[in-house]
């Protein structure tokens, strides 16, 4: 504004403060304002890059051409932003989240933090993302303490890994158990609904539609000269699907008469008409460790799945991951995307499945220096049977 103000005399200042701090190694406006205006020069002379696949040269311009002072704010907030992650990247612990693969956060918006997430469990949340909460081991690091055992166990080395996931006496307790139904719950409770709402419409064979009609310029209707036939969703195929979810309160065993076994997964969905069955192994653990967590559910149930195509039954196995400070991984959505969830429901169920997570781990965080443990409390509701 100084430098392309009107006024001579306004840029006049600018001039006196660009001359004198020229020289000088700290950080002033002017130069800055230099720097990000030859970086935009650059940016001119490389032109428009698509980002699009299949665009070609001089498509999807910018339909609103931004100013300069615009193209300069985007350019500094992007610098900024680098500039934040290169600082991230270079420390070990608080950075350290950067190094989650395929992880998806919860909606940290002002709606969000107003409505949803107490200031309490959002300073839980942070902390937890950067490893900067008052557990034994940070508290011995900051001169706090003079040890680091873990409050239950005894262990040393007590760091939130330790104490959301880890602890011994808190897994033979249930508290890990207890998170993990609480979760499961709210997976389940839009699949259910849309069983249900599968279960109440008749099968279809296929699905047919239609070019719509529309009116050309001389007032005429053109009519549909293609139709097209697509196979029905796999739910879509019949009305006869069974829910069973498996959690410590309501155990259930896998269904016997498709195969005998003593596993137990967490959600087996099955159509006996269709001889379809569909398996949902949820794992709601540390974030660092969902690919290990994923493959070795995977190779768990990899003889079931032989056993299941053996009795002439057609397997479908989904391994799912929610991590314990708020985030999930892409294994969430992808099960909803294939039983066909609509897109409302889908978001509206991921932010919660990562709210109520959230929310168990900052119940067991609370209750890390006692010794008994009482979950009488629900954070979600059991859904209702199909």
């Amino acid at each position: 504004m100084l430098k392309t103000s009107v006024d001579p005399k306004v840029r006049e200042v600018f001039e006196y403060r660009e001359n004198t701090n020229r020289d000088k190694k700290r950080w002033d406006y002017t130069k800055e304002l230099t720097n990000r205006e030859r970086d935009l020069y650059f940016k001119e002379l490389i032109g428009y890059v698509q980002t699009r696949e299949g665009a070609g040269i001089g498509f999807g311009d910018q339909r609103r051409k931004k100013n300069k002072k615009e193209q300069l704010v985007e350019i500094i907030k992007s610098l900024k932003e680098e500039e934040l992650l290169q600082t991230l990247y270079d420390k070990r612990v608080q950075g350290k989240f950067l190094t989650w693969e395929n992880t998806m956060q919860l909606d940290t918006g002002w709606q969000s933090l107003l409505y949803t997430l107490s200031p309490e469990l959002t300073k839980f949340h942070l902390n937890a993302i950067h490893d900067v909460a008052s557990t034994p081991s940070n508290l011995q690091l900051w001169n706090y303490s003079s040890t680091n055992n873990c409050p239950l166990c005894g262990r040393q080395q007590c760091n939130l890994k330790h104490i959301l996931t880890c602890c011994p006496v808190s897994l033979k307790q249930g508290r890990y158990t207890w998170r993990h139904d609480q979760v499961l719950r709210v997976i389940v409770q839009p699949i259910a609904e849309k069983l249900r709402e599968i279960n109440s419409a008749t099968p279809k064979t296929e699905v047919k539609r239609e070019w719509r009609k529309f009116v050309s310029g001389k007032g005429t209707y053109r009519k549909p000269e293609v139709r097209l036939t697509e196979e029905p969703h796999l739910l879509e195929e019949g009305n006869d699907w069974k829910l069973v979810f498996d959690e410590d309160e309501r155990t259930r065993q896998f269904p016997q008469h498709i195969v005998n076994t003593a596993l137990r997964p967490d959600v087996v969905i099955y159509s006996n008409t269709l001889r379809k069955v569909i398996l949902i192994e949820l794992t709601c653990g540390n974030e660092e460790n969902f690919e290990d967590q994923r493959s070795r559910k995977e190779k768990r149930y990899e003889e079931l799945m032989v056993e299941i195509e053996t009795a002439g039954w057609e397997g479908y196995l989904f391994t799912v991951e929610v991590g314990c400070r708020g985030f999930y991984h892409h294994t969430l959505p992808r099960i909803f995307n294939f039983l066909n969830i609509t897109r409302a429901k889908k978001k509206r169920a991921l932010n919660t499945t990562a709210v109520v997570s959230l929310k168990g781990s900052y119940t067991i965080w609370l209750s890390r220096y006692n010794k008994t443990w009482s979950d009488n409390w629900q954070l979600a509701e059991r859904p209702c049977p199909v």
